[in-house]
This record gives C-alpha cells, sequence and structure tokens, in this order.
C-alpha cells in the first residue's frame, strides 16, 4: 500500500485557509486538496524532521517511524533512505525518496515522502485507511516528468532574510491598500525613498556639514603636532621614519577626539549606500520571486500574486513580462543618466579619477537599459520609479526653502529653481566651452 502526504510551509507565508506551521521547527501540514484519504488517517499521520538531530519521525495508527538522515544537498533530486520501524513491532525496512518536484516546497529540507510498504502495517490500518492508496498510483509518471523543470529551481535567493522580508511587505502593502500591483510598486518606492532615504540624506548632509566646519581646525591642530615632531627630531635625534611614525599616530589621536566631539565621523557618509543598495536589491529580487509565483500556479501561491498578470497599466498590462515597447528600460537608462549628470555637475574641481568615474557611469546606462529590457515589466517599473523619486530627491535637496526647512548648511548650488539652475550649469559646462 502507498501513501503520499505532507508539504512543509513557511512559517512566514500567509496561506489562506491553511495552518501555518513554523519552519524553525519543521513544522508540516498534510495537503487535504491534492490528495484524497480518509479524514482518520489524516488525523493519524503526522511527519516532524528534525534538522538539528537530522532524524525523520513519522507515526501511523501508533506504530512510530525513526531514520536518521544524511544532509540533503539542496540540488539532489531524491534519494533513497532505508527506515526502521521501532517499538514493540518487528523491525521492517522501509523506501522513501525526497521528490522536491511534486509539492513546490521553500524548504531546504524539501522533502515528501514518496511511499511505504510492509505487511504489518497493512494489517494495523482498517479498511477506510486504505482510500488514501487510490492518489497514489500515478505519482510516479507525474514525479519523474516534474523532475528538471520545477519552478522552485526558479525563485531566486528565497530563504535570504530581506529578500523574503521583501516579499511580505509587497504583498502585505497590496492586501492593506487595494491597489492594483502597477500602483502598489510605485507605492513602494516611495515609501522607500520617503521614509528611509530622505531621513538618512538629510542626516548625512548635517554630518557632511560638520566635517566642512571642523576641516579648519584638523587642520590648524594637525600643523602644531607637525611643529613638535620637527623639535623632537632635533632634540632627541629621530630620523624621519621615526618621526613620521609619531606624527600618524598623534593626527589619527586627534582626528578620532574631534570626531567623537562633534559625532561626525566620516564613515557615516557611507549609510546611504549600506541602506540602499541592499534595500533595492532585496525589492527587486522579492519581485522577480513573486513573478515567478504568479507564472506558475502550482508553487507554493497566493491569490494575489496571480494578478500581476493583468494588474499592470497602459501598455505594461501585463507586469510579468518584458516590455516590449522599451519604454521601461529606456525610462531607467535615462534617470540613471540624469542622477549621474547632476552629480557630476555638483562637483567644483574635476579630477582625472572622478574624470573617468564619470565616464564609466555613462557607459553602465546603456548596459541598465539592456538589462531592464530581459526582465519582468514589474522589476523594470520598480527601477524607474525609484530612479524617478531619486531625481526628485536630488533637485529637492538644492531647493533653497527645503534646506533652510531642515536646517542644511548653505551649498553653492542651491536656488528657488533647481531646474533651471541646473540646465545653466549643464550649459556653461558642456556647450559654453571654447
Amino acid at each position: 500500500m502507498e501513501f503520499v502526504f505532507i508539504k512543509p510551509l513557511h512559517c512566514t507565508r500567509l496561506l489562506k485557509n491553511r495552518t501555518l506551521l513554523c519552519r524553525q521547527c519543521s513544522g508540516f501540514e498534510i495537503k487535504q486538496k491534492e490528495f484524497q484519504y480518509s479524514q482518520r488517517l489524516s488525523k493519524q499521520l503526522t511527519i516532524m524532521l528534525n534538522k538539528r538531530e537530522r532524524s525523520l519521525n513519522f507515526k501511523v495508527n501508533n506504530l512510530s517511524f525513526a531514520k536518521t538522515l544524511p544532509i540533503i544537498n539542496r540540488r539532489q533530486k531524491a534519494f533513497p533512505v532505508q527506515t526502521k520501524m521501532v517499538g514493540n513491532q518487528n523491525h521492517t525496512n522501509f523506501l522513501w525518496s525526497s521528490m522536491q518536484k511534486a509539492c513546490s516546497i521553500r524548504s531546504s529540507h524539501n522533502i515528501l515522502v514518496k511511499s511505504f510498504s510492509t505487511s504489518t502495517a497493512r494489517s494495523s490500518l482498517s479498511d477506510t485507511d486504505i482510500a488514501m492508496s487510490t492518489s497514489t498510483t500515478v505519482l510516479p509518471d507525474s514525479v519523474s516528468a516534474l523532475i528538471g523543470s520545477s519552478p522552485v529551481n526558479q525563485l531566486l535567493f528565497e530563504e535570504f532574510p530581506t529578500i523574503c522580508g521583501a516579499e511580505i511587505f509587497l504583498q502585505y502593502i497590496h492586501e492593506l491598500t487595494g491597489l492594483p500591483w502597477w500602483s502598489n510598486i510605485l507605492l513602494t518606492a516611495f515609501l522607500m525613498r520617503a521614509v528611509l532615504m530622505l531621513p538618512l540624506t538629510i542626516h548625512v548632509n548635517h554630518n557632511q556639514d560638520k566635517l566642512r566646519c571642523l576641516a579648519p581646525e584638523i587642520k590648524e591642530k594637525a600643523q602644531i603636532i607637525k611643529n613638535e615632531v620637527k623639535k623632537s627630531m632635533t632634540q632627541f635625534g629621530w630620523d624621519k621614519k621615526r618621526a613620521m611614525k609619531e606624527y600618524d599616530i598623534h593626527v589619527k589621536k586627534l582626528l578620532r577626539g574631534l570626531y567623537t566631539r562633534d559625532n561626525c565621523h566620516p564613515m557615516k557618509n557611507t549609510a546611504i549606500f549600506w541602506l540602499q543598495t541592499p534595500l533595492f536589491l532585496s525589492i527587486s529580487y522579492g519581485l522577480r520571486n513573486i513573478v515567478t509565483r504568479a507564472q506558475n500556479p502550482d508553487m507554493e501561491n497566493d491569490a494575489e500574486f496571480i494578478g500581476l498578470a493583468n494588474e499592470g497599466f497602459a501598455w505594461f498590462a501585463d507586469l510579468t513580462s518584458v516590455d516590449a515597447t522599451w519604454i521601461l528600460p529606456v525610462t531607467v537608462g535615462l534617470v540613471t543618466l540624469f542622477n549621474i549628470e547632476m552629480a557630476h555637475l555638483g562637483v567644483p574641481t574635476v579630477t582625472t579619477y572622478r574624470k573617468w568615474l564619470t565616464i564609466a557611469l555613462r557607459s553602465s546606462c546603456l548596459l541598465f537599459i539592456v538589462i531592464s529590457a530581459s526582465v519582468p515589466s514589474a522589476m523594470a517599473l520598480y527601477w524607474a520609479s525609484s530612479g524617478t523619486l531619486a531625481v526628485m530627491q536630488n533637485l529637492l535637496f538644492e531647493f533653497s526653502p527645503f534646506r533652510r526647512t531642515f536646517k542644511l548648511p548653505k551649498s553653492t548650488t542651491e536656488s528657488n529653481n533647481p531646474l533651471r539652475s541646473l540646465a545653466q550649469r549643464a550649459k556653461a559646462k558642456y556647450f559654453d566651452k571654447q
């Protein structure tokens, strides 16, 4: 007699009409919709995978089974393991295998117990319990057909905490607002920019202002240290190597003290990069995985994801497909180029390094266009909206009333009309050269 049962669920996924079980404690759920079996047997069958001890335990009519498992390779599709029946019953071997492809599982230990048979177990089961076996006669063929083409393999970094969190956040915003998916993506980009990036950018601007105000004091005290080191070279006979070492030690000590006093360490200026980069990648991968789930109904899915196929807007009505018109990819490239040029125009003196860096960044815009044309429209829409909001934020920081409101220092490039000021600077830099 054959039994097919059990599908593990991710504890953080909201699955309607199903019991949520914790992935950390390795809880599993019997799938009643996919397999037909008696209600009595469904209550008696349980399975638990203990990851720490790597042991498999299940129970059928009070007969306990246990087996220590080898470490499972994620790429391994199926492997046989011999299992013993323990307790008061005679030891009998059972054959089982992991079938990832048959039950779209998100856990790294993706196990579907395919079958087990024994005369002892048969005698302990009632006739009504045997009804479950009727739904499993065609499973081996269907499972073998699915191996190698599973939608699970199409998910990227699905168990990474930030990417999993991005998926949950996107689904939560969609359920909370009830907006179509294209509006939900725009709203997500706006929230990330307004709630996280804008306050952090204001803080970084204040930190940069403190460093600028601190520069004259650092220069003055560093000169004093330099003079003291020169006197010590004459008085104590230090060589240049010893003098440079003493100078570096005292200057570093001076900088640490001044940065602590004014709470303006230069590393704070890199906070934007360390927050924006993983945040951008997490939401991008989260959208990509949501699109993958929408395209594969057999996967562990929610009805909201399927709406991606018809909750687009205008020319990108299907958010799961690429933008055939290339409007979104070109928009991504243009807004990226605009941000690069704004940063370039804000630099008073262009060094050789800065010049070649700007050229490399400009060239990368073409690469962004090609990449955006090969990803689903949902991702391209998020990239375009995020880049557009970045342009608006950069213009906002060039707006004088905004800077005065948040007590930001006066900038040489700020004005009451940032767009006009930017156009004048671009004209003077690129077109008025003689």
